[in-house]
């Protein structure tokens, strides 16, 4: 749960004229009501110094963000110096009363804190419905901003199929996001894969056998991926990592195994991973599974009609199963030998096959997103839509339709927009909507959102 701290703040001359303990008796209640865990500090705090010792404390106590609940004029020192030594996102919280000089306070020490560049949400609300949802979603994504750092991420193989947009600048990560990244070869992962003894490898055919309905692949296939699978989550535990990219094309799907139905299993999980090894959509899908404690789909955005405002969306066999309608809507496919790379000399592929999930993503409202650069500097492009089941004027005559899933999202955006944003073949989405909460992370890490 997202947790926040609190404390009322006034000027020291006015001590007397202010409720604290009725504001705290109106406010706390009424925050955790929506869902947010609240620290309180106990005092009424009216000096530099005890603003200083509050935050200390509050932070002590492993908050996302700080509300200073401006109840009176005050000098800006009182704020401006922990916010500052304490650098933690806050939001300036006052309630309009014509009989308090709080709007004065909350104008100084929203200047102050511009001045002073320190992200920071200004509130002037009653309690209600519309400040609590403005807090929670500030609170959401402080406490997303305060996961990533720290996160640490593996990058499994290099840069996939020519992508740029799926390459990020690790140092930048590490400034701007708080995000170690580490490297490790494909090629040790397959190693990896085949240390896993035959009895455990077979133990695994047998549960995906008894969990889904519908299987093409052989038991070879279906043994391999479960080795895979079974590395990775290694991979996951010994690095203790929070979040993996896996290239697979072409050396794992050449060689041994694709890894999609792994990465399906994977990200049902809550164990954020993306194929291709594209780093931005990894990071796209981590904050949106932060956010909402679901996983992502990582798909590719393969059409869409402006005049309907339509996108349809595949993915190659890693989404998540939690996308289906149901566990028996799911079929397990044999990946299409055109993933893997054709040998010249021979005229075929040279893919050694893979499961991939099949199905057509359940109806619901979504958030997608997806981070990008310009010029170095990032981005966030961020849209609402709904998933739909497609009928006759959906066209489904396409490339391996009868294999990998598919979503049909009706999208709530400006399609000139939309289409003018687009800076990869990737987008990712979740249930839910998470566009406020998305804008207000872009805000407290320095990306340019865009809201299409």
């Amino acid at each position: 749960m997202t947790r926040v701290g609190f404390m009322v703040v006034a000027d020291h001359r006015v001590g007397p004229l202010v409720d604290a303990p009725g504001i705290k008796g109106r406010c706390i209640p009424a925050l955790e009501q929506a869902g947010l865990e609240v620290c309180a500090w106990p005092d009424l705090v009216q000096s530099e110094q005890a603003g200083t010792a509050a935050a200390r404390w509050l932070v002590d106590q492993d908050i996302d963000c700080l509300i200073y609940y401006i109840a009176w004029f005050f000098e800006a020192n009182t704020v401006a110096t922990p916010a500052l030594l304490y650098p933690l996102p806050c939001v300036l919280w006052s309630e309009p009363d014509p009989h308090s000089l709080s709007m004065i306070g909350m104008g100084v020490i929203n200047g102050s804190l511009d001045e002073l560049g320190i992200p920071h949400r200004f509130i002037y609300r009653p309690v209600g419905p519309e400040a609590l949802g403005e807090i929670k979603r500030f609170a959401q994504a402080a406490s997303v901003r305060r996961r990533l750092k720290g996160a640490r991420y593996c990058q499994i193989g290099g840069r996939a199929l020519s992508m740029y947009t799926g390459v990020a600048d690790t140092a930048q990560w590490k400034t701007q996001f708080g995000i170690e990244v580490e490297h490790m070869d494909q090629w040790e992962l397959a190693l990896e894969a085949e240390r896993l003894p035959l009895d455990e490898a077979r133990a695994g055919v047998d549960q995906i056998r008894a969990r889904f309905r519908h299987i093409e692949p052989a038991d070879l296939i279906l043994e391999r991926s479960v080795r895979v699978y079974r590395a990775l989550q290694r991979v996951f535990e010994q690095g203790r990592y929070d979040f993996v990219g896996v290239k697979c094309q072409f050396e794992m799907i050449d060689n041994y195994v694709s890894p999609c139905l792994p990465i399906a299993l994977l990200n049902d999980e809550g164990r954020v991973t993306a194929c291709e090894a594209d780093m931005n959509a990894a990071l796209s899908m981590l904050v949106l599974k932060e956010l909402s404690g679901q996983p992502a789909m990582f798909a590719d955005t393969s059409f869409i009609d402006r005049e309907r405002g339509m996108l349809r969306l595949l993915n190659c066999g890693t989404a998540a199963t939690f996308f289906a309608p149901s566990i028996d809507a799911i079929e397990l496919k044999d990946c299409p030998e055109s993933m893997g790379s054709l040998d010249p000399a021979t005229g075929r592929y040279r893919t050694q096959g893979g499961a991939c999930t099949h199905f057509i993503c359940r109806s619901g409202p979504v958030t997608l997103a997806r981070f990008a650069r310009v010029s170095g500097k990032y981005v966030l492009q961020i849209t609402e839509g709904d998933i739909y089941q497609p009928g006759p004027e959906d066209p489904t005559d396409t490339y391996a339709f009868d294999r990998w899933p598919w979503a049909f999202v009706r999208l709530r955006a400006d399609m000139d927009r939309f289409l003018a944003n687009v800076r990869s073949n990737h987008i990712h989405l979740t249930y839910g909507s998470y566009s406020g909460q998305l804008v207000d992370f872009c805000e407290l890490t320095g990306v340019q959102p865009i809201l299409c």
